[in-house]
């Protein structure tokens, strides 16, 4: 289906997420139900219901690429600010250097989804949800955690100047290998 117009981004918080939300969730069942991903319905179904806990977590927000012709999601992205003591953090704590969870850790933000329609990919849409969920924010750093391997996010951030920060990371109930990923946004040392 061709847009009628050039793609809106919109930036928001916890009312732009509920306001979508039906099409984020269609946005992520269709970008990651093939390779390398091969999530299914159930999956989808998930994320509805974290997508509604994660938008009352400090710092929430969220950038929406919109067909303005249709109003229809094309892509989004969203994060948090990352807490000590919380499950996330323990568990990418468990896997840096301890000299690193200081400084990438504290005072960081989160990506934790980022999703183009399939047919949507390659024209610039994923770098410009990117840096628009990242401009603004006043954290020092931000850090994320991506499939391993060669997939089109991982060439995303690193064509964004995100780093490798530790491999071969194992979630709880999850068989593929992921990478946690970090980026300097140079907002000043820590106090």
């Amino acid at each position: 289906m061709q847009r009628t117009g050039p793609v809106k981004i919109l930036k928001g918080g916890r009312g732009i997420a509920h306001r979508y939300r039906e099409g984020i969730v269609e946005v992520f069942r269709e970008a990651f139900a093939g390779p390398p991903y091969f999530e299914g319905p159930e999956e989808a179904a998930r994320f509805s219901g974290r997508l509604v806990t994660h938008a009352r977590h400090l710092g929430f927000r969220i950038c929406l690429a919109l067909d303005p012709g249709q109003r229809r999601v094309l892509g989004f992205a969203y994060g948090y600010t990352v807490l000590p003591d919380s499950w996330w953090w323990e568990t990418l704590a468990a896997h840096l250097n301890p000299n690193l969870v200081p400084g990438w850790l504290e005072d960081a933000f989160e990506i934790v989804q980022l999703a183009v329609l399939p047919a949507e990919q390659g024209r610039g849409i994923g770098s410009a949800l990117h840096d628009g969920l990242l401009e603004g924010i006043r954290h020092r750093r931000a850090v994320l955690s991506t499939l391993a391997g060669d997939t089109p996010a991982r060439r995303l951030y690193d064509r964004r100047g995100w780093i490798l920060l530790a491999a071969g990371i194992r979630f709880p109930g999850v068989d593929k290998p992921y990478v946690l990923m970090g980026k300097d946004l140079g907002r000043g040392q820590p106090a």
